[in-house]
């Protein structure tokens, strides 16, 4: 019978199913002592048209008419605030049913503002392909358009949101904060490290390395925000980050994807024990993992020891594990998600783009006063 109204009701795998409905995958709820409950949309309430969610938490409820969760109640009830992607607003232009709420018709409904987020990332050629899509959405919508972009990492903003948006940069206002505003706060480590290409070891293993350690330097309590108790460890490329997350979970344990050890694998940073014969040799080698010891972690040499939980956010795997201790991310990760948690950035090899670096090593330190760690993995082949 489950099988038969998940085929039935129009929803993606994305809409969790629960006994009386299924879970809202856009939003938690919104009540703010609240905040992490999941929002249901009851059966009857789909069956009857009636687009009302609920909180399966603490029982709040999203009345009719608050949001729209149906293509039909747009159309009928055009919205005050509509999110949506520019890619489908260029799939829509052609659309009949929807290109009058898009605006692609002249219609007067229409939007009259046009909200751009970290516009930093319309740059080459998508940002060459989105710049040509709003020229002729602006076109077709034959009303004035108020252009707003939001930004931490432009240089030379006005020229840039002008060539994006289609006007002259005398017709863009740049609004930053005054430089007396500003206030200067915590400490931030940036450490770069270089490969050895005749080590013998691929620059992965670097850093799955330094992965391993710093993720046993962050804070034991999850609650203190000094260090930070996460790390995400960014690259630039799909294959790339499969590897790592796969060959990282690998060295700590073997985990399932619930990030569970699974046939009792060993843990490959128990080789750094301050108690196994080659310890010294270690030491003067520069491998000294001795304040992870001293701060309370357990390096057992016989590498039955605890490990950490490994997550991954690409194009596979959608939202964030909270419950991972490192969680290995492409450019799907480095805007608009903000945990203060998270203390360590990695970066392995150097960044194809500087805004969007810089946006990286800012997920973490979010808390004013924390102390956070970026650590880029350089190889000598390389930038």
């Amino acid at each position: 019978q489950d099988r038969r109204l998940e085929a039935n009701s129009g929803l993606d795998n994305a809409w969790k199913r629960t006994p009386r409905g299924v879970v809202c995958p856009y939003l938690p709820c919104p009540k703010p002592d609240c905040g992490t409950g999941e929002l249901e949309w009851k059966d009857e309430d789909r069956q009857r048209k009636r687009e009302t969610l609920t909180c399966t938490k603490c029982g709040y409820t999203l009345t009719e008419g608050r949001i729209a969760l149906t293509r039909e109640s747009l159309k009928k009830n055009p919205p005050d605030l509509l999110f949506t992607t520019t890619e489908m607003l260029n799939r829509c232009s052609g659309d009949a049913s929807l290109g009058r709420l898009l605006g692609w018709r002249g219609s007067s409904t229409a939007p009259s503002l046009v909200l751009l987020d970290e516009v930093h990332t319309y740059s080459g050629l998508h940002g060459a392909q989105v710049a040509l899509l709003l020229r002729r959405w602006r076109e077709a919508t034959r009303r004035p358009i108020t252009f707003v972009g939001l930004s931490a990492t432009l240089r030379d903003a006005d020229r840039f949101f002008a060539q994006l948006v289609g006007l002259y940069p005398g017709d863009v206002d740049s609004i930053e904060p005054a430089d007396e505003a500003m206030m200067s706060e915590g400490r931030e480590y940036a450490v770069a490290l270089r490969g050895d290409p005749v080590s013998g070891a691929s620059l992965l293993s670097t850093s799955i390395q330094t992965a391993m350690l710093y993720g046993r330097i962050l804070d034991l309590d999850k609650k203190q925000y000094l260090y930070g108790s996460t790390g995400f460890l960014f690259t630039d490329d799909l294959d790339v980050t499969n590897r790592f997350y796969n060959d990282l979970r690998d060295a700590e344990g073997g985990q399932n994807r619930a990030g569970r050890r699974s046939g009792g694998g060993r843990v490959l940073a128990g080789l750094r024990s301050s108690e196994r014969n080659e310890h010294a040799a270690r030491y003067l080698d520069g491998q000294s993992w001795d304040i992870v010891e001293k701060i309370g972690h357990d390096l057992d040499p016989t590498l039955q020891l605890h490990h950490l939980q490994v997550g991954r956010t690409s194009s596979q795997d959608v939202g964030v594990d909270h419950d991972a201790n490192l969680t290995v991310a492409t450019a799907s990760l480095e805007v608009g998600f903000n945990d203060p948690r998270v203390g360590l950035v990695l970066q392995h090899k150097a960044p194809r783009d500087a805004a969007a670096f810089i946006q990286r090593r800012g997920r973490a330190g979010r808390e004013r006063g924390t102390r956070p760690i970026t650590v880029v993995t350089l190889s000598d082949y390389g930038r």
